[in-house]
């Protein structure tokens, strides 16, 4: 086991919109995944967003980055 820092943040034009950082996370030995689940409010601006994630530790870091797309429903 590993013990590090893993945050977890959405961004929308660069610029960070939420953030869940855990200060002490325990990353096990094998495969793992990340599972979220993303609530886009009403009001949310149209675009590209980014879903990011990081784990820094002594020992180990690696980043991860992923996009989505948010459009308005259509009327």
């Amino acid at each position: 086991v590993v013990t590090g820092r893993l945050e977890l943040s959405i961004l929308h034009r660069g610029k960070p919109i939420v953030g869940a950082p855990e200060p002490t996370y325990d990353l096990r030995p094998g495969r793992w995944v990340v599972d979220v689940f993303v609530t886009v409010p009403p009001q949310a601006s149209d675009g590209l967003y980014a879903l990011e994630l990081a784990f820094t530790s002594s020992a180990v870091h690696f980043a991860r980055s992923e996009t989505f797309v948010v459009e308005a429903a259509a009327k």
